[in-house]
């Protein structure tokens, strides 16, 4: 996966293209687009992200770009996305969180925003990264009442931070959570979460589910 986010007006235009470029040069590589909601032509450059230069999706940080996901500059971009029926990757989650970011994430994120941005939109494919930390339980809740809602492992499986989820409702809920890195953005090993995962995860169809079956049946070949 190759995932890009843009922080102010106008990088996404130089960003969108790369990401597409970059697929190019690496077709292996599920390419995601990017915009900051409620900058100048948002809806454009969702649409030429996903018309003109075929990228498979929409990447967006509430913490950095200091937005809500219930807010209506992002309702704008999911929008777009259900209509064109690609995944949306939504860091929506209210950790980790860090003061650099210049906004209070545990009163812009939540679960219950993300409940009601999918009762709004039915049809769209989100997927929270980080297992929504740092409300896991409430996450693996909502996943039995939305079925196109997805999470990622992305730290919440590394044994790093204080909060940990149930590994249990993760491996029970395998087919609906995706195995994330954040590489190269992270602070220790690169395999130390898919270490943890395969002591931790019982059942070898699960592990098989978390590592590659849930993102193949996001994004199909």
């Amino acid at each position: 996966m190759g995932l890009v986010y843009a922080h102010r007006p106008g990088i996404a235009q130089l960003l969108n293209p790369f990401m597409a470029e970059l697929v190019r040069a690496h077709p292996q590589v599920v390419g995601l687009g990017t915009v900051l909601p409620g900058e100048p032509n948002a809806a454009d450059i969702v649409k030429e992200a996903i018309d003109v230069h075929k990228l498979r999706g929409i990447k967006l940080h509430c913490h950095v770009q200091k937005v809500a996901i219930d807010s209506p500059q992002v309702l704008e971009v999911l929008e777009i996305c259900q209509q064109r029926q690609v995944p949306a990757i939504v860091h929506a989650g209210r950790e980790p969180a860090s003061r650099a970011y210049g906004v209070q994430t545990h009163e812009i994120c939540g679960v219950d925003r993300t409940r009601r941005v999918l009762q709004r939109l039915p049809g769209l494919r989100l997927l929270i990264p980080h297992l929504g930390a740092d409300e896991f339980s409430d996450y693996f809740r909502l996943l039995a009442d939305h079925e196109h809602l997805y999470l990622d492992t992305a730290m919440a499986c590394a044994d790093y931070f204080a909060y940990r989820p149930e590994m249990a409702q993760v491996e029970h809920w395998a087919g609906r959570i995706v195995y994330g890195t954040d590489f190269p953005i992270i602070p220790y090993e690169v395999d130390r979460e898919l270490r943890v995962l395969a002591r931790r995860i019982v059942a070898d169809d699960a592990l098989q589910q978390l590592l590659r079956g849930t993102a193949q049946t996001l994004w199909p070949s």
